[in-house]
């Protein structure tokens, strides 16, 4: 595999993981709506503020939706050994390499070290 291959397979990878956090985020807000400890109220420049909860509801899960399709084809092209190949070229630091650990413990490519 060439270098621009490598790079192509680490970038991808870095997507693949970075997406898959935001759709965990995305899921956490989404049950603490469900649960109703979070509301989103707005203002639309008068006085009361409306709730735009189901609003906001909706456009989450489409994300959330759209998100899982997107990892779900990523995760064909992303190999483990590109996953670790991206961690390592991130020097285990900063959210790049969160993400990516992340998505290494997905895979449970890392369970003897914790």
């Amino acid at each position: 595999m060439g270098m621009s291959d490598d790079y192509t397979s680490r970038m991808l990878a870095l997507c693949m993981a970075h997406i898959r956090q935001r759709m965990q985020d995305d899921l956490g807000i989404a049950t603490m709506m469900q649960g109703g400890t979070l509301a989103l109220k707005v203002k639309d420049g008068g006085l009361l503020a409306r709730d735009a909860s189901d609003d906001f509801r909706r456009d989450l899960r489409k994300r959330i939706l759209e998100a899982e399709s997107l990892v779900e084809r990523a995760e064909f092209s992303v190999s483990d050994a590109a996953l670790v190949d991206a961690f390592e070229h991130s020097n285990g630091v900063g959210p790049d390499a969160e993400a990516l650990l992340a998505e290494i413990r997905h895979r449970g490519l890392l369970q003897a070290a914790e």
